[in-house]
């Protein structure tokens, strides 16, 4: 089965781009996310017909969802949010300026030597992570080869980075595969997804605790990629609906997939101005959220 993912670098990083989106949800485990990308390539949120049901969305007609196993061994169906109408969602992303107060937790809570400070914070990130891979490796006892253990920690700080939005092509060996047993892959690559999500409810918990002051928010940052960019502009048209004379705008709800905001807090405020420069909209949509701006969690 994981033959299809691994015919070209190119499939794979596919498939990296692919898995980096979720982590959060119990049925996000390594097995039912190659699956999905087996079937389903282009999703980008699954969850069950209650979870869409309790957010606002509906399934299409005619739609046929995809059969994964929840923790409990059970088979559910979930749905792709593409094959599914009603409120409007938006993806938070992770605050990038954030990224330098998330490294330095990361090197103290694991005990880093912190060598891997350098004038490249992507890169310093990417260095901190494989070493806290490394080290979650050697804890948790699995049995492999010092080879073995490099590629999970390489495929860990991939899934990472390009989860927080970052570029990940400049980190990936063309040769990533050559002292792996291919009989052995799918093992590392379970593993390697094991540690990504555990990871990343540590860094979004990290990056909620790390404070920015709100006369601070600008733009996304200049390392923000054309795709970012994009993204903005969509979620920005997501929000408002402009063709109404009176201007009147709509308020969609929010949707958490896997990104761990809070209601009401920073980072509500943080999504807001993350997604447009326009201060008269910013203000009608902080205006319009209030104090207790609301979110959903996919169960």
């Amino acid at each position: 089965m994981i033959d299809f993912i691994i015919e070209s670098n190119e499939e794979f990083l596919k498939f990296i781009k692919f898995a980096s989106q979720f982590y959060k949800a119990d049925y996000y485990n390594f097995e039912n996310v190659l699956s999905l990308y087996e079937e389903c390539p282009n999703g980008r949120a699954f969850g069950t017909y209650d979870n869409w049901n309790g957010i606002g969305r509906r399934i299409i007609k005619d739609e046929h969802g995809y059969k994964v196993r929840n923790q409990d061994n059970w088979l559910i169906t979930v749905f792709d949010i593409g094959q599914t109408w009603g409120s409007r969602v938006i993806f938070p992303s992770f605050d990038k300026r954030k990224l330098n107060g998330v490294i330095e937790n990361l090197v103290s809570t694991y005990n880093l030597d912190n060598e891997n400070k350098l004038s490249d914070n992507v890169g310093a990130f990417y260095n901190t992570i494989y070493d806290i891979a490394i080290d979650k490796i050697g804890n948790e006892s699995y049995i492999v080869d010092s080879e073995e253990e490099k590629f999970i920690a390489k495929i860990t700080g991939l899934l990472v980075l390009n989860r927080c939005k970052y570029s990940i092509e400049d980190y990936f060996n063309d040769d990533i595969f050559e002292d792996i047993r291919k009989d052995n892959l799918n093992f590392l690559l379970d593993k390697s997804y094991s540690i990504y999500r555990n990871l990343m409810f540590e860094i979004r918990e990290l990056e909620n605790t790390i404070d920015i002051q709100k006369d601070e928010v600008k733009d996304l940052p200049n390392e923000q990629t054309n795709e970012e960019k994009n993204n903005s502009v969509n979620l920005q048209a997501s929000l408002f609906t402009e063709d109404k004379g009176d201007r009147e705008k709509e308020l969609y709800n929010v949707l958490e997939l896997g990104n761990g905001f809070q209601n009401g807090d920073e980072n509500i405020y943080r999504i807001i101005t993350t997604i447009s420069d326009r201060k008269e909209g910013i203000k009608e949509l902080k205006d319009s959220f209030g104090e207790g701006g609301r979110s959903y969690r996919l169960a």
